[in-house]
């Protein structure tokens, strides 16, 4: 469990004066608290969904975990929170122009790995929309 895991790389670190397990323990505990934000957003997500009233903390909570998954590497993570981060925009703000950049649409994905980055229409704080040939961001047909 990701607690025992921590604890072993902090005593690494204490006692045995090990910064490479410092350095292991931020992004095991990064990758725990992604993970934690994404769910406590789709909580959220789900609650106004039933009828509740938007929670002001549903999309800093996708974003957080979208950062932390960049910062750790995982892109599947990085990918998901997007993917929430577009369903808050469409669903709880109603702002489908906010949600497609999102939402991992086609064009949205370069096919190489680690060239994908969001819109900044997505959040407004992070990344550029990936271009196609000629500086569109629509996806060539071929």
């Amino acid at each position: 469990m990701w607690i025992e895991r921590a604890k072993g790389l902090y005593e690494r670190g204490i006692y045995a004066g090990d910064d490479a397990a410092l350095a292991a323990s931020d992004r095991e505990l990064d990758a725990v608290e992604a993970a934690l934000c994404l769910a406590r957003g789709r909580v959220l997500h789900v609650r106004f969904v039933q009828g509740g009233e938007a929670d002001p903390r549903e999309l800093p909570l996708f974003e957080r975990a979208g950062a932390l998954f960049k910062a750790v590497g995982d892109r599947r993570g990085e990918g998901e929170s997007a993917f929430w981060e577009g369903c808050y925009h469409q669903v709880v703000a109603g702002d489908l122009d906010r949600a497609l950049p999102c939402s991992g649409v086609p064009g949205n994905w370069p096919p190489r790995r680690g060239t994908w980055s969001r819109s900044p229409r997505c959040s407004g704080t992070r990344g550029s929309r990936p271009t196609g040939p000629g500086g569109s961001t629509r996806r060539a047909r071929g």
